[in-house]
């Protein structure tokens, strides 16, 4: 792909919902299971966008590795300050912080809760980070006795 249809696609994306909708999928309402692929920014008419491009991790072999992104609007700035605030485990105050929280959540395992409004549109909560519990110490094979 050439330079140009990189920053054509990446101009539709950000800049009209249609052409997000032609491409998108979303998991069902609900609660889910996802790895976050990638991280995503723009301007568009509306203002500065980010995007989280997640990998659904649900064993429903409809919904398994299915991409979908969720989405952030300079207009709903609490939304995004909640959703970074989950993903580093801390509040985060300053814009510039919160960007670099999305931009290093690449390779995070998140919950979410999806849930479709009566506009229909469909919105993604960051529930929490799944972290890995930690394994049992390996018991000594080994005999006490001579």
């Amino acid at each position: 792909m050439t330079d140009l249809h990189e920053r054509m696609e990446e101009y539709l994306l950000g800049k009209n919902r249609n052409a997000r909708a032609y491409e998108d999928w979303d998991p069902p309402d609900g609660k889910h299971t996802a790895l976050i692929l990638d991280y995503k920014e723009g301007i568009g008419k509306k203002g500065a966008w980010w995007a989280l491009v997640c990998k659904c991790l649900d064993p429903e072999p409809e919904l398994t590795d299915k991409v979908f992104r969720i989405w952030y609007r300079e207009a709903v700035l609490g939304i995004l300050k909640s959703a970074v605030s989950t993903l580093a485990g801390h509040k985060v105050e300053p814009i510039k912080e919160a960007i670099l929280t999305l931009m290093e959540s690449v390779g995070k395992t998140i919950n979410i809760q999806t849930k479709t409004n009566e506009k229909g549109y469909t919105n993604h909560r960051i529930l929490g980070v799944v972290t890995k519990a930690p394994e049992a110490p390996k018991v000594s094979q080994m005999s006490t006795k001579d």
